[in-house]
């Protein structure tokens, strides 16, 4: 390497050996410390952390010229006992040889023995190598002596071939992070182009020195060469980053964590800068090249028998399109749960052996509608738990799902067969999920965004009350589910009768201990595609000495409590799907009673019927006879954390009305 090379990669780490000179400083200002203004209720603070990638031109790179040089530098105090993951450590390359690998592990563990601090070194028989898959590999290693009040400094490198996409900033995480920093630093004839999603607004500063010097939550610093020969450099540093609680409603809380991702746009050649062709056509093209995916390139003829005979039923039309999906939902199984996107069979494997993953599945359903000769395409995606693919950034390894997309007029229905119980036109919930690819057996796929306002709930209930005595009251309850709560109980009661009843149970004996069921009644429990319906009939008990009776105007609640308690709000806040929730009410009174106390009708509004409530309550009399018409309704299911205050609100309101209190008064 060129001298003049080596003094910048030694000015990029810079960030690095700021905090390493002053690791002392940093040990005996913390280990006594017990509470952290960031988070007081932090069970760990990461300190500092630094990720470091250096680019240089390697000859014995596999596929590339170049290899990348990672090294990570983290200090975690730890609060707690309860939470000792930040002290294990999972390492993963593509292979472990000449080009892939990780060296340079060390770390140590401070604990504070009455006046002393005690060092515990990580030693080298404490680190592990393993295959995991296929030439993947997982390098483990735990810090020793690790309990309560302990400081964790490590560090390692890893070394690979450069990828399109760099090592991701992940900048966020369960835990509080008082510094984090990224460098890189690469040749001039690479170009590389970053997206971040960082709240603070970033400030631009002359010198990585300056930087830490500075106060900015969030800080840059360009470092641009001075001779050819110089590599190019960026830093950025992040300062009191919050750690992400368990906030309620948060769809997928990996989709809101602050993180900063980093492409290869562009290399030098002879006749200049070559943009690096990294588009979504370019993958299009790499997935249909492989067997499995390619199937959709060409009509299978082991498929002509099965769809034939299916067609003789319902020829064309929406029908077929149904006819062939109920056919893979209900004659195939699956025989495993998939996390990517692969497959080690062949779509006349899983036609004949009745059984696959559900990638697999769904694929084989895109095949036999093809064989059909209807526009159906896979439909690449990544489900909750999973940061969503990028439509900036094109790249297969955020997928990790995949299902059917129907052509239909200007959009698409959407499919997906792999389990019985799954809705005719509906994901389930965990696929949407952001940004999702359709790919076309021409090579020009299309881009789609899977948002959780494509679901609709909607949930019908209504109570009745008669035959009012002074001993018991009869009540009646018909409850029409929407047909995604239908299919996530249908997928439960399959696995568990136990769990069928436990729900029974829990919808009237949970909101009112004095009412015994009698009779229960569940309709269309094989009928994936229709709501269910439970009937429900039972004896409320009556205190024949008490003159009043008091009933709560809501028997049963899906909300029992707001969910919303805390003071601020950090994340987005985001409801799973849109929701209609209707309830009625009706009470019939016997002579001898009257109503003597009747709540107030009422109704809440956020942004323009974004959110809504309303109860109407109305007494007939001459049928001696009160109603209440309830509804609820979330249209808007994606908000701003500048929203909670007012969604607080608006859950407080709700909560007091549904506590709303009914008198009746006998006559004596």
């Amino acid at each position: 390497m060129h001298y003049k090379i080596i003094l910048f990669v030694i000015s990029i780490f810079t960030s690095y050996c700021v905090y390493s000179q002053t690791d002392n400083v940093l040990i005996k200002e913390n280990i006594s410390r017990t509470l952290y203004d960031i988070d007081s209720e932090a069970r760990a603070v990461i300190l500092y952390e630094s990720k470091s990638v250096v680019i240089t031109k390697d000859i014995h790179a596999v596929g590339s010229k170049f290899s990348q040089h990672e090294h990570v530098n983290r200090i975690v105090k730890f609060l707690s006992t309860t939470d000792m993951s930040l002290a294990n450590i999972h390492l993963y390359t593509h292979g472990n040889n000449l080009y892939n690998y990780v060296e340079n592990v060390e770390g140590k563990t401070y604990n504070k023995e009455g006046s002393e601090v005690k060092e515990t070194w990580l030693t080298k028989k404490d680190v592990y190598a393993k295959e995991i898959r296929d030439e993947v590999y997982e390098t483990t290693f735990s810090l020793p002596a690790v309990k309560e009040g302990s400081i964790i400094v490590y560090s390692y490198d890893i070394v690979s071939s450069v990828r399109d996409i760099l090592p991701e900033w992940e900048i966020q995480g369960r835990f509080p992070k008082l510094v984090t920093s990224y460098n890189l630093s690469y040749p001039q004839d690479l170009e590389f182009t970053s997206i971040a999603y960082v709240r603070p607004v970033k400030v631009n500063y002359p010198s990585i020195q300056d930087a830490f010097k500075g106060v900015d939550e969030f800080c840059n610093v360009s470092i641009k060469p001075q001779t050819p020969d110089m590599p190019v450099g960026s830093f950025w540093l992040r300062r009191n980053v919050p750690g992400v609680k368990n906030e309620p409603f948060v769809y997928n809380s990996e989709n809101n964590l602050e993180s900063m991702i980093l492409q290869l746009t562009g290399y030098m050649d002879v006749n200049g800068m070559t943009h690096v062709d990294n588009s979504w056509p370019k993958l299009d093209k790499l997935l249909l090249d492989n067997k499995f995916f390619g199937t959709v390139r060409s009509r299978n003829a082991i498929l002509d028998e099965t769809v034939t005979n299916i067609r003789k039923l319902t020829p064309f039309g929406p029908e077929l399109v149904r006819s062939i999906y109920n056919y893979v939902r209900s004659s195939y199984t699956v025989n495993n749960d998939q996390s990517r996107l692969y497959s080690k069979h062949s779509i006349e494997d899983v036609f004949n052996n009745k059984q696959g993953s559900s990638i697999e599945l769904n694929m084989l359903l895109c095949a036999m509608l093809l064989n059909a000769e209807i526009e159906a395409y896979p439909l690449l995606l990544a489900t909750t738990g999973n940061v969503s693919p990028n439509a900036i950034f094109p790249t297969l390894d955020r997928f990790n799902y995949l299902a059917c997309a129907v052509k239909q007029d200007s959009g698409y229905l959407l499919l997906d067969a792999s389990d019985r119980n799954n809705v005719y036109g509906m994901l389930q919930p965990n696929c949407y999920n952001g940004y999702a690819r359709v790919l076309k057996k021409s090579g020009g796929g299309e881009g789609i965004e899977l948002g959780t306002d494509m679901m609709y709930d909607k949930q019908v209930i209504a109570v009745k009350i008669s035959g009012i005595t002074d001993t018991s009251a009869n009540i009646e309850v018909t409850q029409k589910l929407g047909l995604v709560h239908s299919s996530a109980l249908r997928k439960a009661w399959h696995k568990s009768e136990s769990l069928r009843q436990k729900f029974i149970d829990k919808e009237m004996n949970d909101h009112n201990k004095e009412i015994t069921i009698t009779s229960t009644n569940i309709l269309f429990e094989d009928r994936p595609d229709t709501n269910l319906i439970i009937n429900l009939n039972g004896v409320m008990k009556m205190d024949k000495r008490v003159n009043v009776l008091y009933l709560n105007a809501f028997f049963i609640k899906d909300v029992v409590k707001n969910p919303f308690v805390a003071a601020k709000r950090i994340m987005p806040i985001e409801f799973p799907c849109r929701t209609q929730e209707q309830y009625y009410l009706s009470v019939m009174l016997p002579a001898g009673y009257e109503f003597t106390d009747m709540p107030k009708s009422i109704g809440m509004d956020i942004d323009s019927g974004a959110m809504h409530y309303t109860a109407d309550y109305n007494y007939y009399e001459g049928m001696r006879t009160l109603t209440l018409k309830s509804v609820y309704t979330i249209n808007t299911t994606s908000y701003s954390a500048n929203a909670y205050d007012q969604i607080k609100s608006f859950y407080r309101d709700m909560m007091k009305e549904e506590n709303a209190i009914i008198t009746i008064k006998k006559n004596q």
